[in-house]
């Protein structure tokens, strides 16, 4: 009986909110005044003033951060899961003589991780080898010797090096001729490394003018002990190359940024004990310069009509699941849980809020309960006038957090985190600045669904952590998740729902 109670639950959260997308009356009246407000007071922003045209972003896998793939993180709290774990590099064009910062001419590369550090950023070992003229001359092998246990393409040798660590770095040329100190800062919630290179030194002026360059990125972790700062490592025991013994060739690198048609754990696996061979890495190629203003025109002509019919799709399957949903309220015992879950999915918000105050009322403390009532007083708040609806979402919150506290189990969990994310997306971020705490929920229950191996579940959430991030203002997280959306879901050989798919084909990620 709990096995099918806790596979309703999980399903039945699985539902779009659709009545979510009803708490509009206020909404919108103070999405428009603070989209009047935003429009006014926003300033005309040249690029540079935040880098530089981006002219390339690269995204990483989710979850490689195991080198070739037996490796594991040191045991130190400061290396929290997922902080060596890189999802996104990107590039902006060179700035020249920017009025607004003490360092006016400069390069700007942007890192992203997973999560967090434990200590300030101080527990990545970042190095950016760089190929920045293609002529051939330049180095394969490592800045320092045997450090990180690997070599470089021959057909690019790299003529910079950008060593980071922290909050400190360094660019130093292949010859050793020349260092010039890095700009580096963290983000506040140490996800992110803004890298700015300094240019005023005549010869990396020129890298104002070169087409092209060709990028190493490789992260390990750092340690003061360690060669070149890399930590010694501990393979899993399962891993194989001797089942937990680390050879001394094994790549100190926990990911590297690596080409479209490569694969991370081949790359880093291809070391010889017997040969004395190491791995060889291969750069990933950016445009320096490219054109502005490219015309998509095309692809959303061919696109058109794949987009109205996911929206036809989208549709159907609505009714379908309000059609199931009724049948199941018809079918429910009276007065229990599962029939205020179905009148809720069924759109009776009356009734279903009516059940579930019945039900808190005998045990106030039940997750689920909570959960679903913090939705309906939310939608109840979009039918109320203005300022009584911020007196009722902000209710409705008080529901949903206490929810979240409370959830215990799977299905709780999931439960809890998806009614309070929908809410958070469905309500204006301007007026309530719920859209990342929304993000991160989905992201939340995204990570229970990994645990039950339900992926097209975990698509889905990433896809709306997605969306969140988007209402928030945060594009850079945004893309991330779009593509780690669209990648699990190629991953698998399955195809995304409707309603992601049209996500990702809006944004050019699918066709």
């Amino acid at each position: 009986m709990k096995q099918k109670k806790f596979t309703y639950y999980l399903h039945a959260s699985l539902v779009l909110l659709i009545a979510l997308v009803g708490i509009s009356s206020f909404i919108m009246y103070y999405d428009i005044i603070g989209r009047s407000l935003q429009s006014v007071l926003r300033l005309e922003t040249d690029p540079s003033y935040i880098g530089g045209r981006v002219t390339a972003v690269f995204y990483d896998p989710l979850g490689d951060d195991h080198g070739y793939g037996g490796l594991l993180y040191p045991q130190s709290k400061d290396f929290a899961p997922g902080s060596l774990d890189l999802v996104r590099y990107t590039v902006h064009e060179p700035v020249y003589n920017a009025q607004w910062t003490p360092l006016p001419d400069y390069w700007q590369l942007d890192l992203a991780f997973a999560s967090s550090t434990g200590n300030a950023g101080n527990t990545r070992n970042i190095r950016i080898y760089i190929d920045a003229d293609g002529d051939g001359k330049g180095s394969t092998e490592t800045k320092t010797d045997f450090a990180e246990g690997v070599e470089f393409d021959s057909s690019f040798l790299w003529d910079w090096v950008l060593s980071i660590q922290g909050t400190a770095g360094t660019i130093q040329s292949s010859d050793g001729k020349i260092i010039e100190p890095l700009k580096v800062s963290v983000s506040k919630s140490r996800k992110e490394v803004i890298v700015r290179v300094p240019l005023k030194n005549r010869v990396l002026q020129a890298l104002y003018t070169v087409p092209t360059t060709r990028h190493y990125v490789c992260v390990g972790a750092w340690s003061p002990w360690g060669r070149d700062g890399f930590i010694d490592m501990a393979e899993k025991a399962e891993a194989g190359k001797g089942g937990g013994a680390v050879s001394s060739l094994t790549p100190k690198l926990y990911d590297i940024l690596v080409p479209e048609d490569k694969k991370q754990e081949q790359i880093l696996s291809a070391w010889n004990d017997d040969e004395l061979t190491m791995p060889v890495l291969f750069p990933v190629e950016v445009v320096m310069h490219p054109p502005v203003g490219k015309d998509n025109s095309a692809f959303f002509t061919v696109s058109s009509s794949r987009m109205q019919e996911l929206e036809e799709k989208i549709k159907a399957e609505g009714e379908k699941a309000r059609s199931v949903a009724l049948d199941s309220y018809a079918k429910a015992p009276a007065g229990t849980e599962e029939q205020a879950i179905a009148a809720f999915y069924a759109g009776k918000n009356t009734e279903a809020e009516m059940l579930f105050d019945r039900l808190l009322a005998v045990k106030s403390d039940s997750s689920i309960d909570l959960a679903f009532k913090g939705s309906l007083s939310a939608m109840r708040g979009g039918e109320a006038p203005p300022l009584a609806a911020v007196d009722i979402i902000a209710e409705a919150y008080t529901y949903l957090d206490r929810a979240v506290q409370l959830a215990s189990n799977p299905g709780e969990k999931i439960t809890s985190y998806m009614n309070r994310a929908n809410v958070s997306k469905a309500v204006p971020d301007l007026v309530f600045g719920k859209a990342l705490q929304g993000a991160e929920d989905f992201l939340a229950a995204a990570a229970e669904f990994k645990k039950l191996g339900s992926s097209d579940d975990m698509v889905s959430a990433y896809c709306n952590a997605a969306l969140c991030f988007e209402l928030g203002g945060n594009k850079g997280e945004a893309e991330t998740w779009f593509r780690e959306a669209a990648r699990i879901a190629d991953a698998k050989e399955g195809k995304a729902s409707s309603s992601v798919a049209l996500e990702l084909l809006k944004r050019g990620i699918i066709k």
